[in-house]
């Protein structure tokens, strides 16, 4: 008896879905460019006098992926445009410095490129990897593993290297910026981060301050970042960076210890960024909810709501003063979920 297999063959383009073979072509560019990229920044160690021409080899490869997709990226699909943020966030600073690529981004590289490969979410972070992870048990484990990544020791330091909190990675202790940092007013004027008032325009975006927020620090010292501009801010404070958010304590080897009476933030009206010292930095209750920059406390409207009320209680003007004392802590993470009032501390 002969058997037979029919297939259903059609020419009909309309019933391809042209969006998933779209996706399917960039994700496999993403794993073949970035993992040429890589094994040209590997090359450097075996051919040192050509270290300049293997690093300009390896950006050129990122450099023609992000061609590639740029303009796909701008478009509506949203694995594409966080693709293009994995390119040019976390994968570009990876191969940006030989130095980077040394500590970090010779492990991060290989891990990432598999994940795309074979479609699987192997991080809580990475903007692309999180569309392979849609199950409500998966998204489960992985956001109690995101909690426990906060809660974990700090690694040894070295003797001359800085402290480091796992938990910093999500909770800036308020504050942010050097009060002698310069900041930019829609009007074009420049005034110190302490002179800054409520109703007061900021450039780039228009919002206007609704509350300046001070935070004393102990014995009038903070350890801060200072960057090549002479910005000075907290190194866990996210920042815009070549289009990218980072934070600040990845553009230097450790923070310093500087006399400071106090840091600074505020909440705007909308657009919640500022240009401190010529470089994009998110204010509080931002509501972002990109890598890096989104914050289940700072960046939502629950600082909002406790600033409202420390306001009301403190009535200065939109003026409002924190110490870290009235920060209030989850037990189990140790990271910041609320500010409580000044008149609890001293009942």
């Amino acid at each position: 008896m002969k058997k037979s297999i029919s297939f259903d063959i059609t020419n009909n383009i309309q019933q391809i879905d042209l969006d998933v073979i779209t996706r399917h072509k960039f994700r496999l560019e993403f794993v073949h460019y970035v993992r040429t990229a890589l094994e040209k920044m590997r090359e450097i160690k075996t051919r040192s006098r050509n270290k300049n021409v293997q690093h300009k080899a390896a950006m050129d490869q990122i450099q023609i992926l992000e061609k590639n997709i740029k303009n796909y990226a701008d478009g509506k699909d949203e694995f594409i445009k966080d693709l293009f943020k994995d390119l040019t966030g976390q994968v570009q600073q990876a191969i940006e410095k030989e130095e980077w690529f040394n500590k970090w981004g010779i492990h991060f590289l290989p891990s990432l490129t598999r994940a795309h490969l074979l479609q699987f979410c192997n991080n809580f972070k990475d903007p692309g990897v999180q569309h392979y992870g849609k199950g409500t048990l998966f998204s489960q484990v992985r956001d109690e593993m995101d909690e426990l990544f906060c809660s974990l020791p700090a690694p040894k330091h070295l003797q001359n290297g800085a402290r480091i909190n796992m938990a910093v990675f999500h909770d800036a202790d308020g504050g942010c910026f050097h009060g002698e940092c310069t900041v930019r007013l829609m009007n074009g004027i420049t005034k110190l981060v302490k002179d800054v008032k409520p109703g007061d325009r900021m450039a780039p975006h228009g919002g206007i301050v609704i509350f300046v927020v001070i935070t004393k620090c102990q014995y009038q010292k903070a350890k801060m970042v200072i960057l090549e501009n002479d910005l000075i801010i907290t190194a866990w404070h996210p920042i815009r960076h070549c289009g990218q958010w980072i934070m600040p304590c990845s553009l230097v080897s450790s923070p310093n210890e500087i006399s400071c009476e106090a840091k600074y933030n505020f909440v705007l009206d909308k657009d919640h960024t500022v240009l401190v010292n010529d470089v994009e930095c998110v204010t509080l209750g931002h509501g972002f909810k990109e890598d890096v920059v989104r914050h289940s406390y700072y960046g939502s409207q629950k600082v909002i709501n406790d600033l409202q009320r420390l306001n009301l209680e403190q009535n200065n003007g939109g003026f409002i003063e924190i110490t870290e004392k009235m920060l209030v802590r989850n037990i189990k993470t140790g990271l910041v979920n609320g500010l409580q009032s000044q008149q609890i501390l001293v009942q």
